[in-house]
């Protein structure tokens, strides 16, 4: 009896690492991955998607080697009364410590150094916690991103493989070299200044429009009140018909004759005064009408220009 127990056991584990191995190359290992730029030493392992149901949580982000990892499974499936879920560090990649007394004491599965064992007793109803112990970094295991993995079915229960991540450097902590938030540690002066340029290119905004107001259009009233001042010009445009006393004007030219003969007796008057000229008149007329003619001619002459009595002039030649 004692012999086909032994027998069911040894079946039971070799029918386990076949699915296992069946389930990592069915595509739910983790793939490792290059470096971010955070650190060129940090390793980056992710994981893949995951089948089944249940979800991993660990007490903190950042762990340091050798510490001991709080675990919560929560939604996880029950499994057999004699089976397990097999924990997994970075896909087989990474081995576990032999040593996890720290932990709780979990062991390999059929001695595999990749695998430990979390029996069915600790998986319960499927929401559960344990601990287990990191290894020390050596060429397998190497600071940065670490993947946990949990596999189930190997046991005959229901398929799982849930996976979370963790980050190993040297102190444990998140703000370090190849931790969780390196990139996030505190500043020496956090705080943001003010800018108080800002509220004084706000308070100059309303400042500039304070007279804009629309001033009052006075010359638009004085251009109606010019507007029908031309209107009475126009009507008075018959003022244009008086024009006909221009025409009671013309009998001036006459004057203009009248003035000119004045004009001329001054000049012949002024022109006898001078003896010279007297003689040349006398002389031409009696070249023409002789002594007698010249004679009645001059005295005529006198007479007419009331320069001598009219009795002086003999009336047979008088005219």
């Amino acid at each position: 009896m004692q012999k086909n127990k032994i027998s069911a056991t040894a079946t039971r584990r070799f029918m386990a690492g076949a699915l296992s191995v069946a389930l990592l190359g069915g595509g739910l290992a983790v793939v490792p991955a290059v470096a971010t730029a955070q650190d060129a030493q940090c390793v980056v392992n992710e994981p893949r998607k995951g089948n089944g149901v249940g979800e991993l949580s660990f007490d903190k982000q950042t762990y340091k080697p050798g510490d001991v990892v709080t675990m919560t499974g929560t939604g996880f499936a029950a499994r057999p009364s004699d089976g397990f879920l097999g924990m997994k560090l970075n896909s087989n990649k990474s081995e576990w410590p032999a040593d996890q007394s720290a932990g709780d004491n979990l062991e390999y599965n059929e001695g595999n150094a990749t695998t430990l064992e979390i029996p069915a007793a600790t998986v319960g109803n499927g929401n559960f916690t344990v601990r287990v112990v990191l290894p020390a970094f050596d060429a397998k295991f190497q600071a940065g991103k670490q993947v946990i993995t949990l596999l189930g079915g190997n046991d005959g229960g229901p398929v799982a493989s849930r996976s979370a991540v963790i980050w190993v450097n040297e102190t444990g902590d998140d703000s370090d070299a190849c931790g969780a938030t390196p990139s996030v540690k505190p500043q020496p002066d956090p705080q943001p200044q003010p800018e108080p340029s800002q509220p004084e290119k706000t308070s100059e905004a309303p400042a500039p429009k304070p007279d804009p107001q629309p001033q009052p259009k006075p010359s638009q009233p004085e251009k109606t009140s010019e507007a029908p001042a031309p209107k009475p010009s126009k009507t008075s445009e018959p003022e244009k018909t008086s024009e006909p006393a221009k025409t009671s004007e013309k009998p001036k030219p006459s004057q203009e004759p009248q003035n000119n003969l004045n004009k001329g007796v001054e000049n012949l008057l002024n022109y006898f005064k001078d003896g010279t000229n007297v003689r040349k008149v006398v002389i031409a007329v009696a070249s023409v009408l002789g002594i007698a003619g010249l004679a009645t001619a001059v005295l005529g002459s006198l007479v007419k220009l009331n320069l001598i009595p009219r009795d002086w002039f003999p009336p047979q030649f008088r005219f």
